[in-house]
C-alpha cells in the first residue's frame, strides 16, 4: 500500500512538473520585486525596480510594460503567468498578474496564422 501511494504521488508529481505553466521572464525579473511595485510610480521608479521589460506594446501616453510572456513547453503546458504593468503619462496605472490557462485542445499553439 505504501508503495502504491509513493508511486501515485510520483506520478502525480510528474504529471504536475509538464502541465505547470512556462513562462519567460525579463532579465533581472524577480516576483519579490514585482510585488513591490504599487499604482502610482514613475517608469523610471520601475525600471530601476525591474529593469527593462521584455517588450512594450502601445504608444505614449499609454503603454504596457511586459515582464513576462509564454514560453511554449510543449503539449502538457496548460498556461503561463502574465507579469504586465499598464502606464499612462508614465505611470503605473494598473498592475496584472495573473495565470493565464488554457486546455490542451484550445492552446493558442493550435492556431495556424
Amino acid at each position: 500500500m505504501l508503495i502504491a501511494t509513493g508511486a501515485a504521488i510520483l506520478l502525480l508529481s510528474l504529471l504536475f512538473g509538464l502541465a505547470y505553466p512556462r513562462t519567460k521572464y525579463a532579465s533581472g525579473f524577480s516576483e519579490a520585486k514585482f510585488r513591490e511595485i504599487r499604482i502610482g510610480m514613475s517608469r523610471d521608479e520601475v525600471r530601476k525596480l525591474l529593469g527593462e521589460p521584455l517588450d512594450v506594446f502601445g504608444f505614449a501616453p499609454d503603454e504596457r510594460l511586459r515582464y513576462s510572456r509564454d514560453e511554449y513547453g510543449g503539449p502538457l503546458d496548460l498556461g503561463w503567468h502574465v507579469r504586465h504593468l499598464i502606464l499612462s503619462n508614465d505611470i503605473v496605472v494598473l498592475k496584472l498578474s495573473a495565470i493565464d490557462w488554457w486546455v490542451p485542445w484550445d492552446s493558442p499553439y493550435n492556431y495556424k496564422m
